[in-house]
């Protein structure tokens, strides 16, 4: 006899509470369309969003400095990990930084030798840094957050 049970369940996907307020008018519209899919009020406002994702003319879609195409933050940025997250962000779409986020990285690349990786040396000897070190940065954010509220604070 076989003790060994396969389970049907699909795999948890960690999800995020949010708080939205919305009018009456979109309360209604979501709860009509939940009831139209057979779905939650909470699964159509998901496939809302997921939908600004691929739509090229939406909000995600923005152009870089000295770039004629419009690129897409979230493709362009997204990463599982927070740290790696916020650098993708903070090198490619600065301009979305808050003001703690621009004094965080600031301090990152005032420092490059606390949170750069090091590829070797120029001809001068000089030590060569070729991109921010998300290990780096994780290892010292409380730091890079507290230095970051003095600034802003000031």
């Amino acid at each position: 006899m076989n003790d060994f049970k396969r389970s049907t369940a699909k795999p948890k996907v960690r999800t995020e509470n949010i708080l939205v307020r919305l009018s009456a008018k979109l309360k209604y519209v979501v709860e009509l369309a939940a009831r139209l899919d057979k779905t939650s009020q909470a699964r159509i406002i998901e496939q809302a969003i997921e939908d600004l994702i691929d739509d090229p003319n939406g909000p995600l879609m923005l152009q870089r400095r000295d770039e004629a195409e419009p690129h897409n933050v979230f493709k362009e940025t997204w990463n599982v990990d927070f740290y790696q997250r916020f650098i993708n962000l903070a090198a490619d779409f600065p301009g979305l930084l808050l003001p703690e986020e621009e004094a965080i990285w600031q301090t990152i690349n005032a420092r490059p030798a606390d949170f750069f990786h090091q590829d070797g040396e120029d001809e001068d000897g000089y030590p060569r840094y070729t991109y921010v070190d998300a290990d780096k940065v994780r290892a010292r954010w409380e730091e890079l957050e507290q230095r970051a509220k003095l600034i802003t604070t000031r």
